[in-house]
Order: structure tokens, then C-alpha cells, then sequence
């Protein structure tokens, strides 16, 4: 699947290429957290660190859609929770994350 066919939207799941200061770590999983028009995004990297520190600006065709948060399990909704700050960029798509495990734990616990 090719993000240059596709509206990515914040929550979307997709695999980019993560670089640190102007050296490329790999492609890796990130969460697009915040748009910027309709070219860029703001991604984090959820497994090499916390919302606050692994943000990056990633462009649209360096970017292939994996799937949305609505698609992921609660254990690791909670993990993405754990790695989101206050503070940090992620901040309302924590909103969004925790509202999704809440209803997912709701239907695990039959209420």
C-alpha cells in the first residue's frame, strides 16, 4: 500500500524512515501524531522512545501506511500510553488512545 494513494490522518499507523540528525536509523513503526498540510507529518517512533523525544517530521512519500490505532490491542494501547507525556507533542492523540482502551477493556470486562 502506498501513502501517496492514501489520506493519512492523525492515528494512522505507517512505517517511514526514522532520522537522527541528518543520518538515517532504519525504517521503523511510528504513530502520526499532528499533520502539517498535506505533505508532512509529525510522527513518533513508539519504539525507540517516548512521544517527547522521538518525534520527527517525516514527508508523505517517505511514508507506507501500516493500518490506524483503532486496529492495535489494549495491552498495547496501554504501552503507547506509558510512552506519551503531558507535555509532549502526542498530547490529544493521547486523548484519543485512551479512549480506545477504555472501550476496549469495557468489552473484555463484559460492562
Amino acid at each position: 500500500m502506498n501513502a501517496t494513494t492514501n489520506t493519512i490522518e492523525a492515528g494512522t499507523i505507517v512505517r517511514a524512515p526514522r532520522v537522527v540528525a541528518t543520518v538515517s536509523t532504519g525504517v521503523r513503526k511510528g504513530l502520526v501524531v499532528d499533520t502539517f498540510g498535506d505533505s508532512a507529518f509529525l510522527v513518533w517512533f513508539y519504539g525507540a522512545g517516548d512521544a517527547k523525544t522521538e518525534t520527527r517530521l517525516v514527508m508523505k512519500r517517505e511514508m507506507t501506511e501500516v493500518g490506524s490505532v483503532g486496529d492495535l490491542s489494549e495491552r498495547m494501547l496501554s504501552r503507547l500510553l506509558g510512552g506519551m507525556t503531558e507535555d509532549g507533542p502526542a498530547r490529544a492523540m493521547g486523548f484519543k488512545i485512551h479512549r480506545l482502551r477504555a472501550q476496549l477493556r469495557s468489552a473484555r470486562r463484559g460492562y
